[in-house]
């Protein structure tokens, strides 16, 4: 393909070099090099590389087809003049990277201090994209594995609930109630493969309530914004002093107002020590550490230092705690 020169402004001398600006509204400006045959994009601060004076050939060649930056020429007086650069069939990319066919040239584009951008062949790119994002089999054997040490965890922790849920059902008869379910017509099925998985159903929700609560504090506390708020309304917050005279009810009164602004942490905070308590007392019941099942033998074996005696890693069930 013949290209047809482009013609250069009046104030521009064709037979002179010039330094090269490309300004981008939201990027920045660009300065132009050449360095061995290369030749790419440079924003400042500089370090190793710096500006280069450039022939008029070379200023249409990168900027060819460029309807995105506005463009300037800067002689050797510091004179700065616009450039239009001339139109053409291939459009420049927006990363600033063009590879001319005659001759083959390599545009770079180095970005502050330590950050550089390579413009390689877009083949080589795409090899390069298709290769990022292929699984290898190691990674997807490890994530297997991870998953099932997830599941596997999960299922551990749920047992204590389905536990649970078994004991106190068994507590209650329900039998007369269940086998009139049982046997109606056409959905005594769907309420016995309800009565089958009752338990687990029921334990899995509990346990992820109890999770939920569990970690409310700590995902309160994820937000800057919010945390800032908070504190900013609490140091500007009017507060009532607290005085001897005031009744009981008056104190609890201005006890709640003066705490309002951080009312909502400090209930996930009492929320969550109240759900450690049932949960170690769910896993207490479900799973005794000592043979009787007893609290107080497990607490006096504590204070005696009888470690021996306790079954830190049991598997009793409920059957056998409760008998």
């Amino acid at each position: 393909m013949t290209q047809t020169a482009a013609k250069p402004p009046k104030q521009i001398d064709p037979t002179k070099q010039y330094l090269v600006s490309a300004t981008h509204p939201q990027r920045g400006t660009f300065w132009a090099y050449k360095s061995e045959q290369e030749y790419g994009w440079l924003q400042s601060p500089f370090q190793n590389q710096q500006p280069s004076y450039l022939d008029l050939s070379d200023i249409q060649a990168i900027s060819e087809g460029d309807t995105i930056f506005k463009w300037y020429l800067t002689d050797s007086a510091k004179n700065s003049y616009p450039y239009q650069p001339e139109k053409a069939n291939t459009e420049i990319s927006e990363n600033m990277t063009q590879t001319a066919a005659k001759p083959k040239r390599k545009f770079r584009v180095r970005l502050g201090k330590n950050q550089q951008a390579d413009g390689d062949k877009p083949e080589q790119k795409e090899e390069e994209k298709e290769e990022k994002e292929g699984w290898s089999p190691l990674l997807l054997v490890i994530c297997i594995a991870l998953f099932l040490l997830l599941g596997l965890a999960i299922a551990w922790n749920v047992q204590p609930f389905m536990d649970i849920v078994i004991l106190l059902a068994d507590r209650i008869d329900f039998t007369n109630f269940a086998q009139f379910l049982f046997a109606l017509p056409g959905i005594g099925g769907l309420f016995q493969w309800i009565a089958v998985s009752f338990a687990a159903a029921l334990g899995t929700m509990l346990y992820a309530i109890f999770q939920g609560l569990e970690l409310a504090p700590y995902l309160y506390k994820r937000n800057p914004k919010r945390m800032r708020r908070i504190i900013e309304q609490w140091a500007t917050w009017a507060k009532y002093r607290m005085v001897k005279k005031d009744g009981r009810t008056v104190s609890s009164l201005k006890r709640s107002y003066n705490n309002h602004p951080i009312r909502t942490y400090q209930t996930l905070c009492s929320t969550r020590n109240i759900v450690y308590i049932l949960e170690l007392a769910i896993c207490f019941v479900t799973h005794p550490p000592v043979t009787d099942g007893n609290l107080f033998t497990f607490l006096w074996y504590l204070v005696t230092f009888q470690i021996g005696k306790i079954a830190w890693i049991t598997s009793h069930s409920c059957s056998q705690c409760c008998s």
